[in-house]
């Protein structure tokens, strides 16, 4: 409404106006005042970083990606981590549609962004297991486990499950072998007798 404002002083106004649009919830006002703060000026970053925030809240993922992609370029630091979280987003998106090979393509997107992405390995995992490729399936998990040994009880039964298919009960009690050693769970003993148990 002040044309007569210095510049700067009018995009701090305008960068306000956007923050109280986001906590008011008019999101419409709030995205086209940041996307427009966010081509030009000294409030650029902090705008990208709201724009992120704003479409990560309204579960706006492919939005979040690129507001992100930008951001990384104007700060110059990775935020490959968040964008892989994102295509996770998207995968859980695609497979509650019943789209799993979308699912499978957006996983290997999440794990192309980030490869010691645990999140990004077990839902690729769980998808080949759908797919009834259980040997990549396997693959999938056994990394997600590499990558964070705190996986162990999210895996142990996938696993089982994949190996048993596959009728390779060696395989599996090799796996339970080297869980047993990098582990203090009691998980793969009790696996391990469950499986002895089922066999007499």
């Amino acid at each position: 409404a002040r044309p007569g404002l210095k510049p700067a002083l009018l995009e701090q106004v305008r960068f306000e106006l956007a923050q109280d649009y986001v906590k008011a919830g008019v999101m419409d006002r709030a995205e086209a005042l940041l996307q427009e703060l966010a081509a030009q000026g000294t409030h650029v970053a902090a705008a990208l970083e709201l724009l992120r925030t704003t479409y990560e809240q309204g579960r706006e993922w492919r939005q979040a990606i690129d507001a992100t992609r930008r951001l990384e370029s104007v700060k110059g630091e990775s935020r490959r981590k968040i964008i892989a979280h994102y295509w996770c987003e998207l995968v859980e998106e695609a497979r509650a549609a019943q789209q799993p090979a979308e699912a499978l393509k957006l996983a290997l997107s999440a794990l192309a962004e980030d490869k010691s992405g645990v999140r990004a390995n077990l839902l690729l995992g769980g998808l080949y297991e759908t797919a009834k490729n259980f040997t990549e399936a396997i693959k999938a998990y056994r990394r997600a486990l590499d990558q964070d040994g705190r996986f162990l009880a999210t895996v142990i039964e996938p696993l089982r499950r994949c190996y048993e298919t596959l009728a390779d009960k060696q395989s599996y009690l090799d796996f339970l072998m080297d869980a047993k050693q990098q582990s203090s769970s009691s998980l793969p003993w009790l696996s391990e007798v469950q499986l002895l148990r089922s066999e007499g």
